[in-house]
């Protein structure tokens, strides 16, 4: 198992041609399915959560308010805790032995579901008091769930009881004993909340102060076989929603540069569809020392500055009049060195490589950076070529992950590691505008649950105090990437946590969202919250790996795989989940 909490991709073995996932406009393969240091491998980032079945739900966009009520978060945050307060060190050991456990539970998961064939039913666990708005009385929902049970009914007292598990979800080899977790704790996540009638995201948003945005899922769901409604169904979902999306693949160098000869056409088409559609595009992302094409990894080390230079020169010279519609550009990604406990794989700080101007900080032969040390000014000189080419008005952006928050025992330092690069390259005359934070967490990072509760108790108080750490340089600060799964990427859901009722569990995940939401709302210099999928349909966190299916499921695993996490807002329908409520309920409340 790799231990890369925020870290990930499908990446080819570097002796393996990329495979081609979908096809241009003009019939021609597109390039391969790549993901970024936060989306990668079944072995680094994508693995877990909210096993959920979708229902069958009507088309998106297509609802009465009268039926789309949900029980939101519009809690106020609590105050950052001073960083000091608690003892890494002494997380970071129990975090070990912890990891350690979890790691034997699911080898033995594993191996019990291979062993076994049952097809039990499940327990019917009931969700204790939840009373919403504080008024006294309790709207019954009698929402159907993904695998058909009843979700779920308002009893006399204001509980809600009658709930049927997750039907179809089976896990063959473990004992009927119900849901395991504390159902108090999990409801008691949604406190003083209102019941909000369901509404795009935009105009909350907009009257919030901030953006909100997602990605546009390219050779995902072009290779899908989706037909044109399905895809028109999930592109209304983007324009109807979001202000801001980043094209998921097709804008990366390794898609556009699979040769030294440019091919711009996968790009150009979703800038071009977000252009027709009034939505404003991230562009990422023009720099990165991994996931690079197989020729710019052999280059020879004395060319690689030229080489470096000349592409990002054209490919920026190329969409640089496109900035009535590319607002953004993460002009750098993941270039600081991670020290990730227990994964030898992502422990990649050489502190007597480079320049001593980078502190030691940066990724490079360890890590197997295509450009540095090779590039000793790599990260100035990438800057420096997006001023250059974009002009003084440009939003340049340094986009990283792993660093988000002041208290992560999963690498303690890097959030200081990051702010002291940063700081020094400003120090310097680097040109970053913007900071990018991605936040591919999962629902233990909200504190829910005893591993929760003890590793990760301040994780959302570190992350306000670190967004409003970077704003205090003077810069923006963006969350860029924000997904949400139940268990480390790098490890499946448990089988205690699949037999949650989906309600239980949308609930869970609502509350994270709406946590990181509210940090960002409470720092002024955090601009936009940004997500990394818009649905569990077309989902890099979906548990497959075989870049052909572009639905992002596995062939062999399907939507009820230990390693689904249904890490977004919107099921496989397209509708609202409790996460986008609680979204809404949250940016409701900070507009009022």
């Amino acid at each position: 198992f790799n231990m890369g909490i925020n870290a990930s991709s499908n990446k080819p073995a570097d002796d393996e041609e990329p495979e081609h996932v979908g096809v241009n406009e003009d019939g021609a393969p597109s390039p391969p399915l790549e993901a970024d240091e936060d989306q990668r491998s079944p072995r680094a980032e994508e693995q877990g959560p909210f096993s959920e079945v979708p229902s069958p739900t009507p088309p998106p966009l297509e609802r009465s308010p009268s039926d789309s009520v949900v029980h939101v978060d519009v809690r106020e945050p609590e105050a950052p805790k001073d960083s000091g307060s608690s003892s890494l060190a002494t997380k970071k050991c129990a975090f070990g032995l912890l990891f350690v456990i979890a790691v034997a539970v699911g080898v033995g998961a594993f191996l019990l579901i291979g062993m076994s064939d049952s097809s039990r039913g499940r327990g019917e666990p009931t969700i204790p008091g939840e009373s919403p708005a504080g008024n006294g009385t309790t709207k019954p929902r009698n929402e159907t769930t993904a695998a058909g049970g009843n979700a779920g009914t308002a009893d006399a007292d204001g509980s809600w009881g009658g709930f049927t598990g997750i039907g179809d979800v089976e896990w063959p080899g473990f004992p009927d004993t119900g849901a395991d977790w504390n159902e108090d704790d999990l409801n008691a996540m949604l406190p003083d909340a209102s019941l909000v009638a369901w509404q795009s995201l935009k105009a909350p948003a907009a009257a919030a102060g901030i953006k909100i945005g997602s990605i546009y899922n390219d050779y995902r769901i072009w290779g899908s076989g989706a037909n044109a409604v399905e895809v028109a169904s999930y592109e209304d979902v983007l324009t109807a929603n979001f202000h801001v999306i980043t094209p998921e693949n097709a804008c990366k160098p390794s898609a556009i540069y699979q040769t030294r000869t440019p091919d711009f056409r996968d790009c150009d088409r979703v800038i071009d569809w977000a252009e027709a559609n009034g939505v404003e595009v991230r562009f990422h992302v023009s720099a990165w020392g991994d996931w690079n094409p197989d020729w710019m990894k052999a280059l020879p080390a004395e060319e690689k500055q030229d080489e470096f230079s000349r592409y990002m020169r054209e490919m920026l010279t190329h969409y640089k009049d496109r900035s009535g519609t590319i607002k953004y550009w993460d002009v750098l990604n993941e270039a600081v060195c991670d020290n990730v406990f227990l994964t030898p794989s992502k422990q990649n700080c050489a502190p007597g490589e480079g320049r001593p101007e980078d502190l030691g900080l940066l990724k490079g032969a360890e890590a197997e950076s295509n450009w540095y040390p090779e590039i000793p000014n790599y990260f100035d000189l990438s800057f420096q070529i997006a001023r250059e080419v974009l002009g003084p008005d440009s939003m340049l952006v340094y986009n990283d992950y792993g660093f988000e928050s002041t208290e992560d025992p999963a690498d303690p330092e890097k959030h200081q590691r990051v702010y002291d690069y940063v700081k020094a390259a400003l120090d310097r005359g680097v040109p970053i505008d913007a900071v990018g934070f991605q936040l591919h967490i999962a629902n233990i990072h909200g504190a829910q649950g005893i591993a929760g509760s003890i590793f990760f108790s301040d994780y959302m108080a570190g992350l306000k105090e670190q967004l409003a750490k970077f704003a205090a340089l003077g810069i923006e600060v963006h969350i860029t990437e924000i997904d949400v799964g139940c268990s480390f990427p790098t490890l499946p859901c448990t089988p205690s946590w699949a037999r949650l009722d989906p309600t239980v569990r949308g609930r869970a995940q609502g509350a994270v969202y709406a946590a990181a939401l509210e940090a960002c709302l409470d720092v002024e210099g955090c601009t936009i919250y940004q997500m990394w999928g818009s649905t569990d349909k077309y989902s890099w966190r979906a548990g497959a790996w075989d870049p052909d299916e572009g639905d992002g499921e596995a062939a062999d695993d399907g939507a009820n795989s230990m390693y689904n996490q249904h890490a977004h807002i919107f099921d496989e329908s397209l509708q609202p989940k409790t996460a986008a409520y609680s979204i809404l309920g949250t940016l409701l409340a900070r507009a009022a």
